[in-house]
């Protein structure tokens, strides 16, 4: 049936707190075609969002957005009264249509359930489940023996203090040898951040022969990613194994966050077919400069480096990093203020095709000389906000003659915004016959891009002031960056 009209009710403050309360009769045309509810700052609320009186009206509710709300202790409820004893007798749930559902910033919340929901609503269509600032919050979802989330896809829990599982602790007696699955075969997306007293995903009081765990399947999936986003205890809960191993072997990216001074290098040789890693945060100085198997990362396509403001040396210049370096597409590092160095001379980017480096201020030069030549491949750069960079390229000791030359053969785009200090781009000659996007702004000292010869033959424009239209190339390269400085400096 295809959705041609949206219904809408509005109803006062008392009304509302009447519905909640329960002492209010419910109209059906008011609730039946509701798809989309936001609870905001609701102060009158003191137990549930939802009362089971409220709760057969909303059989077409999508999305559920709860916020806000002070005194919230649950969001549904499905306690056993009169009314859920009666659905129990007959054997039926309840039907309902929920797909997304956001709780946040709901500091006495302390379940999002007060009982497990199964035997009363159904939650077989949720596919989004976002936890945000619910210190009171103990465990996102009850225990069950069965399975309520086949559609789950993503799920991000965030900055909840006293958060200790995903799943509550099960009651269910260890004689009755019962084995609990639960299968998540749509997960795709899994966000775990800020939860200091995270201990557990699921904890069984079974054996550990029967414990509880989270299942993740690829088959029948076409053009889904598998992604993870874990800070400090989820890296700890993986390198003591308990994430099912299936799960970590069908990431494709793979987020770290967090604050320890020393960057777990083992957490790399458990993700086999991880394709992007993201890693923010942390407050260590070296990251790949520790001992690991040289079969790591070999899938890896993407490495992104963000708000890491101790970092003073990555660290691929490591033999046991030459394997996956190799094979990088992308390589972005953002706001490492201490980084002294990019990388090393030794470097092999063969396969690069897009560096983007941004708010890195301790950096004098990018890239040396025998590293920018190995750039066959390198389609795009950008460098911005970078104020210590007087270079991009470091000619280094030996190389004598300033027509040495550097040619990026694929590179369609380069971007230099907001470096104070940059005099050049390399000392030597350059070519770009790819090149046709060009944009050098603020950066104001720049007299010239090389000091030797430059070929740029596709190159019809460049862009010199972000508020102004790009200007056409009817001379050199190197002479209109010249009388753009001339022009500056006689103002």
């Amino acid at each position: 049936m295809t959705k041609t009209s949206e219904s809408t009710s509005n109803l006062s403050e008392r009304d509302i707190q009447e519905l909640c309360i329960g002492s209010r009769r419910i109209p059906n045309s008011n609730f039946s075609l509701l798809e989309s509810l936001i609870v905001d700052g609701c102060k009158f609320i003191s137990d549930v969002v939802l009362p089971f009186s409220l709760l057969p009206f909303l059989t077409n509710l999508e999305t559920l957005v709860v916020r806000n709300c002070d005194f919230v202790k649950a969001i549904f409820d499905v306690k056993s009264t009169t009314q859920s004893r009666d659905v129990r007798s007959m054997g039926q749930t309840l039907p309902f249509s929920l797909k997304k559902l956001t709780v946040s910033k709901l500091p006495n919340l302390k379940n999002v359930w007060n009982e497990d929901p199964q035997v009363i609503i159904s939650m077989h269509h949720l596919q989004e489940v976002i936890v945000e600032e619910c210190e009171g919050l103990t465990s996102v979802f009850p225990a069950s023996e069965n399975e309520y989330l086949l559609k789950l896809e993503s799920l991000v829990v965030k900055d909840c203090k006293g958060l200790m599982s995903i799943f509550a602790e099960d009651i269910i007696d260890p004689r009755t040898k019962l084995e609990l699955m639960f299968s998540c075969p749509f997960v795709r997306s899994l966000e775990l951040k800020d939860l200091p007293m995270f201990k557990y995903f699921y904890y069984c009081s079974l054996p550990c022969d029967n414990f509880a765990h989270l299942e993740s399947h690829t088959e029948n999936q076409v053009g889904t990613e598998k992604c993870m986003s874990v800070g400090e205890n989820g890296m700890k809960m993986i390198l003591r194994g308990e994430f099912e191993r299936k799960l970590l072997e069908s990431l494709k990216t793979l987020t770290l966050c967090f604050g320890s001074d020393v960057f777990p290098c083992k957490i790399l040789e458990v993700v086999p077919n991880i394709e992007k890693v993201v890693v923010c945060d942390g407050s260590f100085k070296k990251m790949f400069c520790c001992e690991s198997d040289n079969n790591v990362l070999q899938q890896l396509k993407v490495l992104r480096l963000e708000y890491l403001e101790e970092l003073v040396s990555i660290g691929l210049e490591n033999s046991w990093t030459d394997s996956f370096v190799r094979n990088l597409e992308t390589f972005e590092v953002i706001n490492c203020s201490s980084l002294k160095n990019l990388v090393g001379c030794t470097v092999s980017f063969s396969n690069l095709t897009c560096l983007k480096v941004e708010d890195c201020d301790s950096l004098s030069y990018l890239l040396t000389s025998s590293a920018a030549k190995r750039l066959g491949q390198l389609k795009r750069m950008e460098i911005k906000d970078c104020d210590s960079i007087e270079e991009i390229v470091y000619k280094e000791d030996g190389e004598e003659s300033d027509e040495d030359e550097i040619i990026f053969p694929q590179l369609t785009c380069l971007n230099l915004h907001w470096l104070r200090s940059l005099k050049r781009f390399y000392k030597g000659s350059l070519g770009f016959p790819s090149l046709e996007e060009l944009s050098v702004t603020y950066c104001d000292e720049m007299i010239t891009l090389c000091e030797g010869s430059i070929e740029a033959g596709k190159l019809s424009q460049v862009k010199l002031d972000p508020c102004s239209d790009a200007i056409q190339l009817e001379t050199n390269l190197n002479s209109i960056l010249w009388e753009k400085y001339i022009r500056k400096v006689c103002v």
